[in-house]
């Protein structure tokens, strides 16, 4: 599969958005026009999550292989379930970023003890 760019030329490299405004751009290209069609064809022009068929988005489970997405990497979801998706990703993040900070806390304490 070939990987584009953000203006829709086609380039070797993997591509990874630095602000909102790039990632837009890069919604706009033919070859996500083209990717979105398919993914909503797969999925039969159905919400994975609700089974709605209006307001249908396509959602990247992950960011990382932005400009040559394998059909894992998108899922079609209405924009309701669209929007909790992110919660629960922000919510997932934060979660994580809350136990690395427990846990350094804990190894500091530990090693104050030691002292």
């Amino acid at each position: 599969m070939a990987i584009y760019d953000y203006d829709g030329r086609k380039t070797g490299r993997n591509l990874s958005p630095k602000n909102k405004e790039e990632y837009n751009r890069y919604l706009k290209t033919p070859y996500w026009q083209r990717r979105r069609k398919e993914i909503l064809r797969r999925d039969e022009y159905m919400c994975t999550g609700c089974s709605s068929k209006k307001n249908l988005q396509v959602h990247h489970m992950t960011y990382s292989n932005l400009g040559r997405e394998s059909d894992r990497d998108l899922v079609t979801l209405c924009k309701e379930c669209h929007e909790k998706q992110h919660i629960l990703n922000l919510n997932k993040d934060k979660k994580e970023e809350l136990i690395k900070e427990a846990t350094k806390k804990l190894m500091e304490e530990k090693a104050k003890r030691r002292l």
